[in-house]
């Protein structure tokens, strides 16, 4: 009785590795109206896809966001996947504020008032006048005007939830 061996043919595994799934920025970024979030490592053979609440937002290495929420950077390379994520905050800007004054033209030695109109809560207002920073903050402003005072004033609307996000 002989023994009867069959040899099959050879299948070769190979291993890919994993893709590196790295977002650039650092979680819980706020951004001021919208931004843009990009992927730390990327590699020209891998794809990339940005998902919001499991809905494709954008492809490729970067993405615009306008929208506060856990964004998914999922990157596919030879049929492998990794996924991280970030959280996003939007700040919407403050509205643009409108300045007023009691008296516009007064004379030596009275004072007018100046203030923002339509001053809203959560927004710091700086003041500047001719262009300067004044030391005054706050929605209302008192100014004593001499003819050395006379000046252009303005304000700068911060929103207090992100100090990049003014107006």
């Amino acid at each position: 009785k002989g023994v009867c061996n069959l040899v099959s043919q050879v299948v070769t595994v190979r291993l890919n590795q994993n893709p590196i799934a790295k977002i650039q920025q650092q979680n819980g970024i706020n951004f001021c109206e919208n931004g843009t979030i990009n992927a730390a490592s990327t590699n020209s053979t891998a794809t990339y896809e940005w998902l919001l609440n499991s809905v494709v937002v954008g492809e490729g290495t970067s993405v615009l966001v306008s929208q506060s929420g856990t964004y998914t950077l999922q990157v596919t390379q030879n049929g492998c996947q990794a996924t991280t994520q970030i959280e996003v905050v939007i700040t919407p800007a403050p509205q643009t504020p409108v300045v007023v004054a009691t008296e516009s033209t007064i004379c030596p030695s009275t004072e007018t008032t100046i203030s923002v109109d339509n001053a809203v809560n959560g927004v710091t207002y700086q003041w500047f006048r001719n262009g300067r920073r004044i030391s005054k903050t706050g929605s209302s402003i008192t100014t004593s005007i001499t003819t050395s005072i006379k000046g252009s004033y303005s304000v700068v609307a911060t929103s207090t939830a992100n100090r990049d996000c003014s107006t």
